[in-house]
């Protein structure tokens, strides 16, 4: 009898463990820790729409759990900077926890008084407007131009052309003519005086001719007008755009500091630590993007550690990296190498072009300024490696395409050249530098990465790999 029960009381456990491994079995397990297959698909579902499979998909997601090892073997989640990025994330995600009414309706009332008292028995301006930049120094060439250009712009409103529309063609505020010309309300003292009064001077539906302010010139449409609202009425779209300039994140520490003088000798993180604990069994997907971008911040910061900074430092290694490579960077097309400059005066081009042809690419910035842009600037320059199709004057002075057509600056009419054509591939590491450092980045990355594998134990259940989005 004692026999039977012992059989039974087996047959329960292992009937018991074997509902718990088809519940969630073990994907592979590394360095002693198990990996649940649930763990796993939630990892490769996010990731899967890079076009992985599954099976490529195991070897990364080894690699990354390595790196967030390695990561925590040096006590990379200990350091200020790290404690403090991944606390900013969490704080942002535990803001809906947190709230107080009371303080926020405080610092709305505030705001609104402040604008009842500016705008005292004025009205309420809901204005749109098309703006023609003219800085300050402009010469009188570039004034009128810009007054025939609104001009022009105002000729095609009094036509019928729609004023939102023309606002998103022409209009040089960039804000406001992603939304057709529209500002924010106005009110006394919010604005250039003279725009200010033309706008006050306009009734509802009432469109302004040209005008000019101290920025340039405006055309305005007054959309609507009236007195100021009731709070309860504004006091929504008061919040919003006192979010967009952080009330939300002041709301938020007032609470958590309120929490902290009722906690008895808690500090601001053991107070929002415990807040967390509170709430992550019923939010899971808080818990999980707190966890991802912990592991995610980790595996990124042990990496340009260990391999991409020290591959960008490493100019020996870039150097040779870039000789067993050269084949690999060779181009389909010439390409120019040198400076293209304009100076504002004919007599400038030859002792530029001997200053350039000396100094070259790292010390020419210093000796231009010094000899030809002090105190005036009298010479620009540019210095690159372009193919055909990436500088106009490249392509009609150098790849002799007569077919480009140029614009000459007033200012600097007069062109210089200084470089040579590479026909056949980059000279030196410095003509593709971009490239190889990022590529010797990812080549000391591998190398790293092969090196953590070769220390560490992996085992994977490839029956399990096989279910994963398939049970």
């Amino acid at each position: 009898m004692k026999r039977i029960k012992t059989l039974l009381l087996s047959m329960l456990v292992c009937m018991g463990l074997y509902a718990q491994e088809g519940a969630d079995p073990v994907v592979m397990t590394i360095n002693g820790r198990e990996v649940p297959r649930s763990e796993f698909e939630r990892a490769y579902n996010r990731n899967k729409e890079t076009g992985t499979s599954v099976k490529d998909y195991v070897d990364l997601y080894i690699n990354y759990r390595l790196k967030i090892d390695e990561a925590l073997r040096q006590r990379m989640d200990t350091a200020a900077a790290f404690r403090s990025e991944l606390g900013t994330y969490r704080d942002d995600l535990l803001m809906k926890y947190l709230d107080d009414g009371q303080f926020e309706d405080s610092i709305v009332r505030s705001v609104y008084g402040r604008i009842k008292e500016q705008l005292k028995d004025s009205d309420v301006l809901n204005v749109s407007h098309i703006f023609i930049s003219v800085p300050q120094k402009a010469d009188e060439a570039r004034k009128n131009a810009a007054k025939a250009g609104i001009d022009s712009v105002y000729r095609l409103l009094k036509a019928g052309a729609d004023f939102a529309e023309t606002a998103r063609k022409f209009s040089q505020d960039a804000m406001s003519a992603k939304r057709g010309g529209e500002l924010p309300e106005l009110g006394p003292g919010s604005t250039l005086k003279e725009f200010e009064e033309k706008c006050y001077a306009l009734k509802a539906g009432e469109m302004s001719e040209p005008f000019a302010s101290t920025a340039g010139y405006h055309i305005v449409l007054m959309r609507s007008r009236g007195k100021l609202a009731p709070y309860e009425q504004k006091k929504a779209e008061l919040v919003e755009v006192l979010n967009k300039q952080g009330l939300r994140q002041m709301v938020f520490n007032h609470a958590v500091d309120k929490l902290v003088k009722a906690s008895g000798g808690l500090t601001r993180e053991q107070v929002l630590d415990k807040l967390e604990k509170e709430h992550e069994d019923e939010d899971a997907d808080m818990k999980d993007a707190i966890r991802d971008y912990r592991e995610g911040l980790l595996a990124y910061n042990i990496t340009k550690q260990e391999a991409w900074d020290k591959a960008e430092k490493d100019h020996a290694g870039l150097e040779l990296f870039f000789r067993k490579n050269k084949k690999k960077y060779r181009w389909d097309t010439p390409r120019y190498k040198g400076f293209v400059f304009h100076t504002s005066d004919k007599a400038l081009v030859k002792p530029v072009k001997s200053v350039l042809k000396k100094y070259g690419p790292d010390d020419w910035y210093d000796v231009i300024k010094k000899q030809f842009n002090e105190g005036k600037d009298r010479v620009v320059v540019s210095h690159g490696i372009w193919k055909k199709g990436e500088n106009r004057f490249v392509d009609r002075y150098v790849f002799k395409d007569s077919g480009v057509k140029l614009h000459v600056s007033k200012a600097f009419p007069y062109l210089g050249m200084e470089g040579r054509v590479l026909k056949k591939g980059p000279k030196e590491l410095a003509d593709v530098k971009a490239q190889v450092v990022n590529d010797y980045q990812d080549f000391k990355e591998k190398e790293w990465v092969e090196q953590l594998r070769a220390r560490s134990r992996i085992e994977v259940n490839e029956g399990v790999v096989a279910t994963v989005n398939n049970h």
